[in-house]
């Protein structure tokens, strides 16, 4: 009685962790999108200043990146991802600045975010399932035949 309770609550942290590590790369993301928003007509300009805060901008992509890949392999049901992702989004929206290109651009990352994690999702759903029935069922065949040779 007491094993179904923990692995749901199990689940429920593992989710919890999840999104509190995409969340926590949005926050980053979202800062590192706002001082490049700041920087204005400089941004072209070949400075130590701007190379350290296009190399950071990379170096948040990719936690990004792995952070929503994480979410999109290990947190399920569907809806826990679309609120993963909401919070996500709803994240770098409120540390970049409030703009009619923010709030594109969030809402893009929003849907594409989603599209992302039912393509995984549908990826994992096909690939062949181990069971170890049907090793046993068939493996009556195998000893035959052995036993044959």
């Amino acid at each position: 009685m007491n094993e179904p309770s923990r692995t749901n609550t199990d689940r429920i942290v593992k989710i919890v962790i999840f999104m509190i590590l995409l969340v926590a790369a949005s926050y980053f993301f979202g800062t590192l999108c706002h001082r490049v928003s700041g920087i204005g007509d400089d941004i072209f300009a070949f400075t130590a200043r701007n190379l350290r805060l296009f190399i950071e901008l990379l170096v948040s992509i990719g936690i990004m990146a792995i952070a929503a890949g994480l979410v999109a392999v290990l947190v399920r049901p569907f809806w826990t991802c679309i609120v993963t992702f909401a919070l996500s989004s709803l994240t770098i929206f409120l540390v970049w600045q409030f703009s009619t290109a923010s709030i594109v651009a969030v809402v893009l990352y929003f849907l594409v975010g989603l599209l992302y994690c039912r393509g995984v999702s549908r990826g994992l759903e096909e690939r062949i399932k181990f069971s170890p029935r049907a090793i046993s069922e068939n493996q009556t065949i195998l000893f035959i035949i052995l036993i044959v040779v």
